[in-house]
């Protein structure tokens, strides 16, 4: 005679609940139940945090202290990621089937003074600087003697 199943194993498992009679109630602890020797103590954060976007199977793992993945790498929730997913979706935006105004092309629209020219500045690419008259000159714009 061969000795059946160990106690724990999974068939001996499967076994007695393809034998148990119906209704079946399950005798688990709440989800908000807290069942672990370490309880989370009240007043301290958790050494991670998780998120997760609906319609996507990734669940990305943070470590609370660093804002980093647990892996290493930046978040997707972190300012560079989210500012360049803005700046993209910024361009996809249409205004009635023609291309969306940017941030330059609104400020040469609006009302201000017309004797100025405006020009890229040295910061990011939207950021406009005003041109004095003498410097429009050395720019090659109208100055205030043309």
């Amino acid at each position: 005679m061969q000795p059946g199943p160990d106690p724990g194993s999974p068939l001996r498992m499967a076994r007695g609940v393809l034998r148990t009679p119906p209704p079946v109630t399950d005798r688990w602890e709440p989800m908000t139940g807290v069942s672990g020797a370490e309880a989370r103590q009240p007043g301290k954060s958790s050494r991670f945090s998780v998120n997760w976007v609906a319609g996507n199977a990734d669940v990305e793992v943070l470590d609370a202290t660093t804002g980093r993945r647990h892996c290493g790498g930046a978040s997707r929730l972190c300012k560079h990621v989210l500012s360049t997913r803005w700046v993209r979706l910024y361009g996809k935006v249409s205004d009635g089937g023609r291309r969306a105004r940017g941030p330059e092309e609104a400020a040469k629209s609006a009302p201000g003074d017309k004797g100025t020219k405006l020009v890229p500045g040295p910061s990011p690419p939207h950021t406009l600087t005003k041109l004095g008259p003498a410097q429009q000159l050395k720019a090659g714009g109208k100055g205030a003697h043309s």
